[in-house]
C-alpha cells in the first residue's frame, strides 16, 4: 500500500486551514484511495475540521493522524508523496521557528525518492535573513509549487525557484471555490434577516502610534458606523479559537450594537454559512475575505497582514486599510465599497470563472506528477 502525507497548520481549529484540508480531501481523496494510497495527516492538535460539513466522513478517509512532534521522526522512505495543500506556512512574520520547521520537514523529504508538492501556497512576508536565504534553496528541490496569488509567483520567479527541479504553477486559494451545504443542525432562522459579519483578529498593536484607543474600542467604533450607515445588525464571527476572547471584548465595547454569531461557542460552528449569509463582511482574517469573495459578498479587509490587501486587490477588493479602524479615511473607504457593492458582485462572478480554470489546471498537473 502506497502512502501520502499531508502537511500544514491542521488541528489548531483555525477555520481557514481546516477548510483547506477538507477541500483537498473532497477533491483528491477519492483519487488517491482509488490508487491504493493511505492518507496520513500531520496535526498540531485535536481540533480537526470544526465547522466543516461531513467532517466525520472526511476523517474516516484518513489512515493516520500524526502529531507534529512525532512527525519529525517519520522516515521519508515510508512515503511516496508529501503534499502541502495550501495556506501561508511559508512566512516568518508570525514565527521564524515555524518557517524553519516546515523548511526542514520539506528538505528531508526532497532528499528521498518521495514526491514533494506544494499546492495553492502564499509566500511571505519573509523578512529574516535566514528565511530569505533558505526558503528558495529548499523550494528548488521540490517537484511542484502552485501559488495562489501573483505576488507569490513574482517572489518565486525573482528567487529563481524554478531553476532546480521545481515546476511553478499559477493557481488560486481553493477556498474561493469551496461550496459546502450547511452543517447538520444549522438553523438560519436564528440569524437576522440582514446582517454584516465582523471577523476579528488581534494585531497586538494600538491602531496608531498617537492613539490611546484600544483595538476593541476601535473595532466597536467602526461597527457602530457601519450599522448606522446600513441599518444592519452586526454578528462578530471568530474564525480561530484564539480570536474568541477578542471577539467578546469587541461585543462588550459595542454595548448592544453587535453580538457573537449564534453557535460560535459550539463544537461545530458553521463559519462558512454564517459568512455566506452576510450582506457585508469586515475581516482581519484572510480566509474571511476569501470566503466572502467566494459567496460574492462585498468585503472590507483590515490589513494587519499584507496578504489581506494583496489578495483583496487581486480579487477586486481594493478596500483594505491598516488597523486604524475608526478614522475618517476608514469611513470613506467603507462608503466607497458599499456604494460599489453591485459592481463588486459582478466583477467577482467573472473573476471566479478565471480562478476556477487556474485551479483546474493546477490540479491536473499535480495528478500528472503522482
Amino acid at each position: 500500500m502506497a502512502r501520502i502525507l499531508l502537511l500544514g497548520y491542521f488541528g489548531a481549529g483555525n477555520f481557514g486551514d481546516e477548510a483547506l484540508l477538507a477541500d483537498w480531501l473532497i477533491r483528491h481523496g477519492r483519487f488517491f484511495r482509488d490508487q491504493n494510497f493511505d492518507i496520513d495527516v500531520v496535526v498540531r492538535g485535536d481540533k480537526l475540521l470544526p465547522g466543516i460539513p461531513s467532517s466525520r466522513q472526511l476523517l474516516d478517509s484518513v489512515s493516520q493522524l500524526v502529531p507534529q512532534k512525532q512527525a519529525l521522526r517519520l522516515d521519508p522512505r515510508d512515503y511516496q508523496v508529501l503534499v502541502l495543500p495550501g495556506g501561508s506556512i511559508l512566512q516568518d512574520s508570525s514565527s521564524v521557528k515555524s518557517l524553519l520547521y516546515y523548511l526542514w520537514f520539506i528538505r528531508r523529504f526532497t532528499q528521498s525518492t518521495c514526491r514533494v508538492l506544494l499546492l495553492n501556497q502564499g509566500i511571505g512576508p519573509i523578512s529574516s535573513w535566514l528565511g530569505s536565504t533558505l526558503t528558495p534553496i529548499v523550494l528548488r528541490n521540490t517537484d511542484m509549487l502552485s501559488l495562489r496569488d501573483e505576488q507569490s509567483m513574482q517572489w518565486a520567479q525573482k528567487h529563481r525557484v524554478d531553476s532546480g527541479n521545481c515546476r511553478l504553477v499559477q493557481s488560486c486559494d481553493p477556498i474561493l471555490l469551496y461550496d459546502q451545504p450547511p452543517l447538520s443542525g444549522f438553523d438560519g432562522s436564528q440569524l437576522p434577516a440582514r446582517y454584516f459579519a465582523y471577523i476579528p483578529r488581534r494585531s497586538g498593536d494600538l491602531p496608531a502610534p498617537d492613539d490611546l484607543v484600544s483595538e476593541a474600542q476601535a473595532a466597536a467604533t467602526l461597527i457602530r458606523h457601519v450599522r448606522e450607515q446600513t441599518g444592519m445588525d452586526c454578528l462578530v464571527l471568530p474564525y480561530a479559537p484564539e480570536d474568541l476572547g477578542f471577539a467578546q471584548e469587541i461585543v462588550a465595547e459595542c454595548v448592544g450594537d453587535a453580538q457573537l454569531a449564534p453557535g460560535v461557542d459550539q463544537p461545530q460552528p458553521d463559519y462558512w454559512q454564517l459568512t455566506r449569509h452576510a450582506q457585508l463582511v469586515i475581516t482581519s482574517r484572510l480566509h474571511g475575505l476569501i470566503a466572502a469573495a467566494g459567496a460574492l459578498v462585498p468585503c472590507l479587509g483590515i490589513a494587519i497582514d499584507p496578504k489581506i490587501s494583496q489578495i483583496g486587490t487581486e480579487l477586486g477588493f481594493p478596500w483594505c486599510f491598516p488597523a486604524t479602524q475608526h478614522r475618517e479615511d476608514t469611513f470613506s473607504t467603507f462608503a466607497d465599497l458599499w456604494n460599489e457593492r453591485e459592481h463588486v458582485r459582478t466583477h467577482l462572478e467573472d473573476k471566479l470563472k478565471e480562478l476556477r480554470e487556474l485551479l483546474h489546471r493546477s490540479d491536473e498537473q499535480f495528478r500528472q506528477l503522482i
